[in-house]
């Protein structure tokens, strides 16, 4: 009888703590069939279900048989497949990970910083003529960004790495009207007799994006992806205005910056159906800013002597924003082995307080700070990616 007694107590020990094993685990599971059983319950071993998992599972209980199948990650699940209390990873996982993916993207980017405007024409009478403001126009410029990238088992965080290229020209040019004069904006030296002015600006953006992540399933067809990093990169601009008078007089304005701080935001993906995603990211970063600024400005009435030069160094904390917004679709294959993503977007940055150049001229010549206009980039982003 005793014998009877503590075989009954081990075997529902036994029960509860696979059944209290089950309730506790993190592995979601894709819930197929539940049939109604009398005969006694088998005892099956829970394995891990990631896409290594070559037989579907089954376990059971008294009441019932529950058979699973291996889940998709970073697609849309079935209802009721997540356990309670857990937000379950939701990034791309291929079978028999390295835990390693390569990603690009192609960027046809538009770049405009306020503060460029070189001249204005000023009507001899406003009744006939209307004044105008003389700025580079700007267009959109072909860019890239490559990277790479590592998943932890460490609670499934992501590592990434990525740069950023968009380096672009734009100028102006405009003689002096019969009607009117030119009145220059970037000569420290004042002139009304100016016949025609010209200026190119150029725009080297280089950044360097270091982040740490983890995606997980909000429901079953939303995953949310917080992230946290560093951002750093070069962003060196010149500004070069010549103003003819008898003589071509060049104005030359550049500065070199480089930056680094915190970067924090998230990234959405809305799942469709057949892995197709709308998607959304932000981000926020505050930045340190050192500037290397430079001025030099020829004489008017004698161009090969030089009338001003400036050199200045200052350093700055600085704010940057980013939002994305489009459409990707992706698949696994090779049974999978692999991940193929492919995604395109509209995306739109500004980084504060960036025309330096303009804010030393302004500042050397009123002897008051000048305001450092902002730079506004956006345009179209077409990206890769590739796990394997």
């Amino acid at each position: 009888m005793f014998f009877k007694k503590s075989s009954l107590v081990v075997f529902c020990t036994f029960i509860g703590t696979s059944i209290f094993a089950d309730l506790q685990s993190s592995e979601p599971y894709v819930k197929i069939e539940n049939e109604n059983i009398s005969t006694a319950p088998k005892s099956t071993t829970k394995q891990n279900i990631a896409w290594n998992q070559e037989e579907p599972l089954q376990y059971s209980t008294q009441e019932s048989v529950v058979k699973t199948t291996p889940i998709e990650r970073g697609y849309a699940l079935p209802d009721h497949s997540l356990p309670a209390g857990y937000n379950s990873y939701g990034r791309i996982d291929t079978r028999d990970s390295y835990g390693f993916f390569l990603h690009g993207s192609f960027l046809y980017w538009f770049a405009k910083e306020k503060g460029l405007d070189v001249a204005q024409f000023h009507p001899t009478d406003a009744n006939t003529a209307t004044g105008r403001i003389l700025q580079p126009k700007g267009e959109y410029k072909c860019g890239f960004d490559a990277g790479f990238g590592f998943n932890f088992d460490y609670d499934h965080w992501t590592l990434d790495f990525n740069y950023t290229r968009l380096h672009s020209t734009e100028s102006v040019s405009s003689g002096k009207p019969d009607n009117g004069t030119l009145i220059p904006h970037w000569l420290i030296q004042s002139s009304s007799e100016i016949t025609h002015v010209s200026a190119k600006w150029r725009l080297a953006l280089d950044l360097l994006d270091l982040q740490l992540s983890r995606a997980y399933y909000q429901g079953t067809h939303l995953i949310f992806i917080p992230f946290y990093g560093l951002r750093g990169g070069w962003i060196d601009q010149k500004y070069n205005a010549k103003y003819t008078l008898v003589s071509v007089v060049p104005s030359k304005h550049k500065t070199n910056s480089w930056i680094i701080g915190p970067r924090i935001g998230t990234e959405a993906k809305w799942l469709l159906d057949a892995g197709f995603r709308f998607y959304g990211k932000g981000a926020v970063s505050l930045f340190f800013q050192r500037f290397n600024r430079n001025l030099e400005e020829m004489n008017l009435t004698t161009p090969s002597s030089i009338e001003y030069k400036v050199k200045n160094q200052q350093n700055f904390i600085q704010p940057n924003a980013e939002l994305t917004l489009g459409l990707g679709y992706g698949t696994y294959f090779c049974n999978g082995g692999y991940h193929f993503d492919i995604s395109a977007g509209y995306t739109f940055q500004i980084f504060w307080n960036q025309n330096m150049m303009r804010a030393l001229k302004d500042s050397y010549d009123t002897h008051i700070d000048g305001n450092a206009g902002d730079l506004v980039i956006h345009g179209l982003i077409a990206s890769l990616r590739f796990d394997f």
